[in-house]
């Protein structure tokens, strides 16, 4: 895909979709100042391109720039107001910074315009539940769908999301062995909490004392 975004950008240096994409595949990679400089670039083009101003959100809320996120974030909805993607991250931007009004009004709103939207229905329950209007009836539910969701964030790379929903599947099912396991390897493997991560092998074991996977990564930490 870069060799494709160079060429576009030999012939046309200002092509605003081949500089993003360049921003998407730098900040894979971790480097998140050419990522920023690229994004910037096709703004310069186009100021108005909503895929350049969400991706440039996404991408200070990825390294805890919560204003300048809020600011472009804002800024995608007042062009593109059914966004569902900049309405949802700006809930979890509130959620996260503890504006759980707010953030339930995003939420509330996409699920206006998307009712089977998931994430923003596992974000607003996740916030009924910390004001203690979740039915206990529905957590084994959320822990699950929490569980998913982390697995999807994992394996898309967002890892600080994934850890979060993780543990959140844990607090709505304190037995919910899978969700411990996760958050073990997440320590280990892409934090590098080689201490908590064994804590937390240790917990799936005295829930499933016999599951071979825990024990093995329990091995691994060793």
């Amino acid at each position: 895909a870069q060799n494709i975004y160079n060429l576009i950008l030999k012939e046309c240096p200002q092509h605003p979709e081949a500089l993003i994409g360049l921003g998407v595949l730098a900040q894979k990679s971790s480097q998140m100042e050419m990522a920023e400089t690229f994004f910037k670039s096709s703004l310069e083009v186009a100021p108005n391109l909503v895929k350049g101003l969400f991706r440039l959100g996404f991408l200070y809320q990825t390294i805890n720039q919560s204003k300048l996120s809020e600011e472009y974030y804002r800024k995608v909805i007042s062009i593109a107001p059914n966004s569902i993607p900049a309405q949802n991250n700006l809930g979890y931007l509130f959620q996260q910074q503890g504006r759980l009004d707010e953030a339930i009004d995003l939420y509330q709103s996409i699920l206006q315009l998307e009712p089977n939207c998931g994430e923003a229905s596992i974000n607003l329950a996740n916030i009924l539940y910390e004001k203690g209007e979740m039915s206990p009836d529905k957590r084994l539910n959320y822990a699950a769908l929490n569980l998913q969701l982390g697995l999807e964030k994992k394996n898309s790379g967002t890892i600080k999301d994934a850890l979060y929903y993780f543990q959140q599947a844990t607090r709505l099912n304190p037995q919910l062995a899978t969700a411990y396991l996760q958050i073990g390897i997440v320590l280990r493997d892409d934090l590098g909490h080689l201490d908590k991560a064994v804590t937390y092998f240790t917990k799936v074991l005295s829930l499933v004392p016999d599951l071979a996977e825990a024990q093995l990564e329990l091995g691994r930490t060793y």
